[in-house]
């Protein structure tokens, strides 16, 4: 290999050159060695000089930058110097530039860029789709890395020299401790400045942004910085540009509305009041996320907020100019009546743009659904009801802040009856929210017809709520929703899942909490056809005797629930047993149960050995159980014993819940990505270049530290074809 890989190299790389001054050229780079390369790791472990002066100064010095950046970003990959499948390659490419929107396209690209490497050669393929880094090639590009790198990396520690910067294309320092930035850094080539979670900076130099002609993303997220520098104009290849989080910026930089390339901007959680009109110059912005949460705080500030309190949250016109638009993001205070009376008009223009594919807004009343034409196909992720904001919530804010991103969902809060707005649009969403409503009896109020497609459904505090799907206006036929998650909190009345012959076929998990009511859980009727159901969490269900309810005790034929795999009953005082005596076949994994007194036994369908890993719950509980000889012979306690663990009150039972609703509301929502990149099995220790910015000499720094919330890879949601479907 250490003859044949120059010679291919060379072969490769000079194949079309026919210019003999161009020959006479290479023959001197390969006899002259390059003044910026270390020599001395190559002579050390034996690599010809010959071919490090072909990969320095004539193949390195001609491939793309991007190229160049692929090969390094490979560096970490573990048994990249053996071979690893090359759509593994490609994923770990695309994670670690932190690729989070048209994620198809950008991998399109990359692969491109694979094939590229193949054809010169600086990759090689096997017949079984790995491809490697051959040994020679990886040192030669390990020491460039360090020497002249196209990415820094995250933790990097102490780079300070500015001409370093010369050869960047990504710079990603995420969660430092960065103070500060150097005043106007020579970066040709950068493409990619990532400094989020940066608590500590508070200003950027006005020269900053002055050598930076190839910028195209910048993300300055969750930083103390409160303006841009003038020199943010001159990032006209700019096309990201990300502010969230940044609670201290109160005003649009006059120099953004320079940026005729900018695709997307994200203000949201900043301080802004309103948004000018010059936001109309941005021609081609594509995705735009804002936010007015702040209005009041800022109202009182004197003469300010008088000029505020007359100025519109987003004046007529704006939005309907913005003809480019595919995605907008509207985060408004629900208590300011300045968006009261903004919203028709925004409304009205958002329903005209063409290209607008995704629309996440507040409607402060239910009739103005009535404006959305039935013909209109919009990802709408809708709030809709005046309500003022709460300081205590029944629901935990990681689910309410999951639901809020899900597609074609509408969180109805304060309702009173069924306004026609929402029966008019229910049926075009996919998850439903109701908090708070006053009135309904059941989701069969608003037909049965219009919520059978709700895939998702998170019910909270709805007090005259009897039963989840139930009523009069039930048909007499068997009919099946299509719901795959329900979650209920605090439901005073509630005393039933579902009446009828309906059926919950889809349901894959199920969480009950504080349904002081509840008796009946599951029916025979219900609990025959449940496929997919994975999870059941009921807590604070004082009333409950069991899961399933029946008047058939002799029932010999068993159910089958081939994918069930944890259950968790916590404070369930009456609970008696899991599924009253009937035979039920499962996959139990994962058993909780805590102050269940009267939970004295547990039978043999109820305990599924080849799969379970533990039971958790009280010692003095498990101790007590009843083992039946009769059922059991002398082989329980003592076998089970090994899966016996003593329950942890504060990690088990008051994280469990919320992490639980998290880790299911993520898969709907389409999941963070599950590529290579997170596993820390495939990266390998690596010498990387140190970072180029000041770190903040104490831990609290100037500004007061807030936790840096940091967005995951992205995929595109999976296609949700139900099991008859496939």
């Amino acid at each position: 290999m250490a003859i044949f890989l120059p010679l291919s190299l060379w072969q490769k790389h000079l194949r079309y050159v026919k210019d003999d001054k161009y020959w006479e050229l290479v023959l001197d780079k390969l006899s002259n060695p390059n003044p910026f390369y270390d020599y001395q790791d190559c002579d050390r472990i034996g690599i010809s000089r010959v071919m490090v002066n072909a990969f320095v100064n004539i193949i390195w010095q001609d491939i793309d930058d991007e190229l160049k950046l692929c090969l390094q970003l490979s560096l970490p990959v573990h048994n990249i110097k053996n071979g690893v499948r090359d759509d593994i390659l490609v994923s770990y490419w695309a994670n670690t530039l932190r690729y989070t929107q048209e994620l198809g396209e950008y991998k399109r690209q990359l692969q491109y860029y694979l094939e590229e490497l193949l054809d010169c050669f600086l990759l090689l393929k096997f017949e079984s789709r790995d491809v490697c880094l051959p040994i020679e090639t990886y040192d030669i590009i390990k020491s460039l890395h360090i020497s002249e790198p196209s990415i820094i990396w995250d933790g990097a520690l102490g780079l300070t020299e500015i001409g370093q910067w010369h050869s960047l294309i990504q710079i990603e320092l995420v969660n430092n401790k960065i103070c500060e930035l150097p005043q106007s850094p020579d970066c040709p080539k950068l493409k990619v400045l990532l400094l989020q979670g940066n608590a500590d900076l508070l200003d950027i130099p006005d020269l900053f942004f002055d050598h930076m002609p190839l910028l195209q993303h910048l993300d300055l997220s969750y930083t103390s910085i409160r303006d841009l520098p003038p020199s943010l104009a001159k990032l006209m290849q700019l096309k990201k540009l990300y502010l969230k989080g940044c609670d201290l910026f109160m005003e649009i930089s006059p120099q953004i509305f320079q940026l005729k390339n900018l695709e997307e901007l994200d203000l949201h959680g900043t301080l802004i009041t309103h948004l000018p009109k010059d936001i109309q110059e941005l021609i081609n912005l594509q995705r735009l996320a804002l936010c007015f949460d702040a209005y009041h705080h800022v109202l009182s500030r004197g003469k300010r907020g008088k000029q505020i309190f007359n100025t519109m949250i987003i004046p007529r016109g704006v939005i309907s100019n913005l003809t480019q638009l595919n995605y907008l993001s509207l985060d408004v205070d629900p208590e300011d009546e300045q968006w009261s009376e903004n919203v028709i008009s925004v409304l009205v223009e958002i329903l005209g743009l063409e290209k607008l594919k995704t629309v996440s807004m507040y409607v402060p009343k239910a009739d103005l659904l009535e404006l959305i034409p039935a013909e209109k196909s919009l990802n709408f992720r809708l709030v809709v009801g005046h309500h003022m904001r709460r300081l205590i919530s029944r629901v935990t804010p990681e689910l309410d802040t999951k639901f809020k991103d899900f597609d074609y969902s509408m969180k109805f809060v304060n309702g009173v009856n069924v306004p026609k707005g929402v029966t008019m649009n229910l049926c075009r969403f996919k998850a439903l929210y109701l908090d708070r409503h006053m009135t309904i009896k059941s989701l069969s109020d608003f037909n049965l017809n219009n919520v059978r497609r709700l895939e998702v459904c998170i019910l909270a505090e709805c007090n005259e709520m009897e039963t989840i799907v139930g009523g009069d206006n039930l048909p007499d036929e068997r009919f099946s929703l299509m719901l795959e998650l329900l979650s209920v909190f605090y439901m005073k009345n509630l005393r039933s899942i579902c009446q009828g012959c309906g059926s919950f076929y889809y349901l894959k998990y199920m969480a009950l909490h504080t349904c002081p009511m509840l008796t009946t859980i599951f029916t025979l009727r219900t609990f025959i056809s449940l496929p997919f159901l994975e999870e059941i969490h009921v807590e604070d269900c004082p009333k409950v005797t069991t899961l399933i309810s029946h008047d058939s005790p002799k029932r010999k034929a068993a159910f089958f629930l081939p994918k069930l795999r944890v259950i968790s009953l916590l404070y369930l005082p009456n609970l008696v047993n899991i599924f009253n005596g009937l035979p039920v076949e499962h996959v139990l994994a994962e058993m909780i149960f805590y102050c269940c007194p009267k939970l004295q036994s547990l039978s043999r369908s109820e305990l599924a050995w080849e799969y379970l890993k533990f039971i958790k719950g009280e010692r003095m509980w498990w101790e007590a159980l009843d083992w039946s000889v009769s059922e059991w012979g002398n082989a329980g306690r003592p076998y089970y014993e090994q899966f016996f663990k003593p329950i942890n009150v504060e990690a088990d039972m008051m994280n469990a819940p919320a992490a639980h609703q998290e880790t299911q509301l993520n898969k709907y929502h389409g999941g963070m990505y599950q590529g290579v990149s997170s596993s820390t099995e495939l990266i390998t220790p690596l010498l990387l270049p140190s970072t180029p910015f000041p770190l903040s000499s104490s831990k609290e720094g100037e500004a007061q530290k807030r936790k840096a919330v940091i967005e995951p890879i992205i995929v595109p949601p999976l296609s949700k074809k139900k099991p008859n479907q496939v």
